[in-house]
């Protein structure tokens, strides 16, 4: 594969986005981060009984863009349909586009 197909393969990978802060998340080893920082993204508004929330999951090292991931699948009467939805897609923890990393000091 030619690096220019790489490029642009996954779209505009960087950490765009809100933080929310977790004060306390305990991993499955029974290890506590304190103050963990997620980077994520919404596209439409939640209803008032808050039940029309998609959570779309994505590969480990993407971003929270998912417009850069499925943007042909996201918008009004689509299959993830802006309209009708609030569609929420995180970055993972440990991933490198602003949620809690590597590059963290001391989490």
């Amino acid at each position: 594969m030619s690096s220019k197909a790489m490029a642009d393969e996954y779209g505009a990978m960087n950490s765009d986005g809100d933080i929310a802060v977790v004060e306390t998340f305990t991993l499955d080893s029974g290890r506590v981060l304190d103050k963990v920082e997620v980077c994520y993204m919404t596209w439409g508004q939640p209803n008032e009984k808050r039940d029309n929330i998609i959570v779309v999951c994505h590969a480990l090292t993407g971003n929270a863009n998912l417009e850069s991931w499925w943007g042909q699948l996201l918008g009004p009467c689509k299959a993830l349909d802006t309209s009708k939805y609030c569609v929420f897609c995180s970055n993972v923890l440990g991933g490198c586009y602003g949620t809690t990393g590597p590059k963290s000091v001391n989490p």
